[in-house]
């Protein structure tokens, strides 16, 4: 049987142009595109597309599951790689905050011995600030007592019992000094020469005495301590009586020289013997001595002596004035 052929229908003009323009497409543009890519299509891996949209018919419930499954899992893993570089920031951060305690630690422990030295200090300074303060008030004390009379007759006290110590003493002055002396023979020898013996058996000690001033020249001065006052009493009396004694009497070579023979006076009654020796001469009185180491004072023969125990009986010397102890000078 023979095949039959159905021949196309026929289009109207309008229908003939739209096919002509669809079966002669420009394939140049693509074949182009093809031949010069074709070496990068090469290296691509293409894969068959499942991607189904959300308006497809296909898009089930399951689907959906696994898609926003996906998406999570996705989220899951970029907020893990964040959590971590945050818990390694914060661990880092921690180990930074560990070492600035340990050092606030050191600084708080430093500060606390700043602290404790610095009320030990203070302490300290307001103890000293008081044990001066107390010295301040004892000094001014002892201030405000030299001013007034007690530290006077204390003075007096002391220079009195300085005085009574010295009371079996006799002092020698202007004494030529000599190398390898021997003081006990020259005391015999001056005893001799007053006409009253004296043994080294009446003596408790004899010694040279250096000056008060090192710039003094003269001999240094002898002083000779006695058993009994009443032995160096009569060797001084018999001084007195000879009223004078040389070197050559006492067997001393050299220039010709007086010797003295005095009580043995304190430095205080030393200056003052010296002072009213100095007014006695100004004020005309003619005598001056020295008994029981008390210093007397005669204007002239006839008048009563009176004695002189400080600086206010000098004042009296002066104006004419005698002193209350004129009674006591004439005892003596």
């Amino acid at each position: 049987m023979p095949r039959m052929m159905r021949s196309p229908p026929q289009s109207s003009p309008g229908n003939c142009a739209l096919l002509e323009t669809q079966s002669e497409p420009d394939l140049s543009p693509v074949v182009v595109a093809s031949e010069s890519s074709s070496h990068d299509l090469g290296n691509i891996t293409t894969r068959p597309s499942n991607k189904r949209f959300r308006g497809d018919d296909s898009w089930t419930e399951p689907d959906k599951f696994i898609d926003l499954k996906n998406m999570l899992l996705s989220w899951k893993s970029d907020q893990d790689i964040i959590l971590n570089k945050l818990v390694a920031e914060v661990s880092e951060l921690k180990q930074q905050g560990l070492s600035i305690q340990k050092t606030n630690t050191e600084i708080e422990k430093t500060i606390q011995f700043f602290n404790k030295s610095y009320e030990d200090m203070r302490e300290r300074v307001e103890r000293l600030e008081k044990e001066h303060k107390e010295c301040e008030k004892r000094i001014n004390d002892m201030i405000n007592i030299s001013s007034g009379p007690t530290i006077t007759k204390l003075e007096a006290k002391i220079d009195s019992m300085e005085q009574q110590a010295r009371l079996c003493n006799v002092e020698v002055c202007n004494l030529p000094e000599k190398r390898n002396e021997n003081l006990f023979t020259i005391i015999e020898a001056i005893g001799n020469a007053v006409k009253f013996p004296v043994s080294q058996n009446d003596i408790v000690a004899i010694h040279r005495v250096p000056h008060a001033h090192q710039n003094d020249n003269k001999p240094k001065n002898i002083i000779v301590k006695f058993k009994s006052l009443l032995t160096r009493d009569n060797l001084l009396s018999a001084y007195r009586k000879s009223k004078c004694i040389k070197t050559d009497q006492i067997g001393i070579s050299g220039a010709l020289t007086s010797i003295y023979l005095n009580e043995h006076l304190t430095l205080k009654n030393k200056a003052l013997f010296r002072e009213a020796r100095k007014l006695a001469n100004e004020c005309g009185f003619k005598y001056v001595w020295v008994r029981n180491a008390t210093i007397l004072v005669r204007k002239q023969d006839g008048t009563s002596a009176f004695a002189i125990r400080s600086n206010v009986d000098l004042g009296k010397m002066v104006s004419g004035k005698k002193t209350p102890t004129d009674t006591d000078a004439k005892e003596l």
